[in-house]
């Protein structure tokens, strides 16, 4: 099997490495053993793992995938990577290097990333930069829409997670000069560096439950032309260097500081008698991390699959897309075309708005749903929050809510413990209706008015209240009449003990006269 490692480099090294890595999967497996028998590893072995540490990933030359059957999807959508698509449109465009002090007075939305000399599809003109903008930002705003997220939201949300996926669309549709190429000269895409793409997956959390997730890449896809040939469009990754760096464009860096730690704990083991079992048995677990699965279909009794789980899933780009009759192509974005008659903006489901009202030389607009409906184009219905605190109060106990809202792994938990023994199930009723949560994708609708929230939960909290005190009573009530019951029996009996006494007192006396 080869075992592909999330930071095995895009070159044939990576094939001298395998029995490398088949030995380290080997010795991470059997570490609680070496450690009780005391067992050293060798030096030739951590040597090896040092070797293989400083290095980062890309795809085998052959796509075969194997699932990880104990795994949840995360944010597995297609395409995977924010801007992967325009990147692939933008390595067939030509670049003309401009002028860097153009963009601090133009740039909006990416202004303060791009601290670089930068190309343009259209040469060194205030509209090209805008352009560019403009297309890097609607490629943020579906980018996160097409994970489940309130876009208009997440504007006051300084996350990583968005911050990465901004960083990746600014840098894509912004390409960093060549070396040596001065403005006004022409000069090649420059892709985003891979350190860029590691970050978002590591920020977002991303996970497609197989092999699929990497950046450094080539796939190949056959299909067909409009005069009936049979095309074969080849796909490519980012550029496989962590930034910052000449070749690539971006600054964010990558897994230089793991490999670092990786390479002096091994450094240190090798040399010091003392700790040597101990730091490479963190060395050896720090590796292990790192291995992401075995990627060839020539693993014996292991099914694999061709296509990667995100591939699999529907490209919301064009799911997305809106369909303009004067066009051949359909518009990503409708508010580009409001106004127009032939088309339905936001699926009359919305309307739009600029998403900085302050920026009035290039003003972006996008679709602002109404209430109960959300996405880059209004298209999915929200989950009711007034169903979801219904649900709470008078089956949360059983995870009802947490079934509605599509969280069903936290529905089996709150099942199997009864709410948390009440403890989970009256902290859902205040979250809930508290104010709009998120559900499995997006967040509810607010159709829950304050007010009712507030008079339900007192008139809830008084009603237990009452039902516990109320038991309470009668339990207590209940304990006191079997007390007196106890009482009494006792003096029944103590009774029934003295009058036999006394009655034989009274014969004897009479026996005597």
């Amino acid at each position: 099997a080869r075992c592909q490692p999330s930071w095995l480099p895009h070159s044939n090294l990576r094939y001298r490495l395998i029995w490398a890595l088949r030995r380290a999967t080997l010795s991470v497996a059997a570490v609680p053993v070496l450690v009780s028998l005391n067992y050293t590893v060798p030096f030739a072995m951590m040597l090896k793992l040092a070797v293989c540490a400083p290095v980062v990933v890309a795809g085998l030359a052959r796509e075969a995938f194997t699932t990880n059957a104990a795994c949840l999807k995360n944010n597995c959508i297609n395409p995977v990577f924010p801007g992967l698509e325009q990147m692939t449109v933008n390595q067939n465009k030509e670049w003309t290097c401009a002028d860097r002090s153009n963009a601090s007075a133009t740039m909006d939305f990416c202004k303060g990333l791009i601290d670089y000399d930068f190309a343009l599809p259209a040469g060194d003109t205030v509209a090209g930069i805008r352009t560019q903008e403009t297309a890097a930002l609607t490629q943020y705003f579906f980018h996160i829409s097409a994970m489940g997220i309130d876009a208009w939201g997440a504007r006051s949300v300084q996350g990583e997670c968005y911050q990465s996926i901004q960083k990746m669309t600014c840098w894509s549709m912004f390409p960093k000069c060549a070396e040596g190429k001065k403005a006004g000269e022409k000069t090649a895409y420059v892709k985003p560096c891979m350190s860029s793409c590691q970050n978002y997956v590591r920020a977002c959390n991303v996970e497609c439950c197989d092999e699929s997730v990497q950046c450094v890449f080539e796939h190949k896809k056959l299909i067909n032309s409009t005069n009936g040939t049979v095309v074969t469009v080849t796909t490519t990754g980012y550029d496989a260097n962590e930034g910052p760096s000449p070749t690539c464009t971006g600054a964010a860096g990558g897994l230089r500081g793991v490999a670092a730690i990786l390479m002096g704990l091994l450094g240190v083991a090798a040399t010091s008698a003392m700790s040597n079992r101990k730091l490479a048995v963190l060395a050896l677990l720090a590796v292990s991390l790192t291995m992401q699965g075995c990627t060839s279909n020539e693993l014996d009794g292991v099914s694999t699959h061709q296509v990667g789980n995100w591939r699999a899933e529907k490209d919301y780009l064009l799911e997305s897309a809106t369909a303009v009759p004067e066009r051949e192509q359909p518009v990503l974005n409708s508010c580009t075309v409001m106004g127009n008659p032939s088309i339905s903006t936001c699926n009359a489901r919305g309307s739009c708005k600029a998403w900085n009202q302050d920026n009035l030389d290039n003003p972006v607009f996008f679709c602002f749903c109404d209430r109960d409906w959300a996405g880059a184009e209004c298209r999915t219905q929200r989950k009711s929050q007034s169903i979801a605190y219904t649900l709470s109060i008078f089956l949360g106990y059983v995870g009802a809510d947490q079934f509605y809202l599509g969280f069903y792994i936290r529905a089996l938990l709150k099942l199997c413990t009864l709410g948390g023994g009440g403890v989970w199930w009256l902290a859902d009723i205040v979250r809930i209706g508290a104010s709009p949560i998120p559900a499995k994708d997006y967040d509810v609708a607010a159709d829950l008015p304050h007010w009712l929230f507030v008079i339900t939960s007192v008139l809830f909290a008084l009603t237990i209240s009452f039902i516990v005190v109320a038991l309470a009573t009668a339990k207590s009530i209940k304990g006191r009449r079997a007390s007196k019951m106890m009482l009494s029996r006792i003096e029944q009996e103590e009774a029934q003990l003295e009058y036999p006494a006394s009655k034989q007192i009274s014969y004897g006396a009479i026996s005597g006269v």
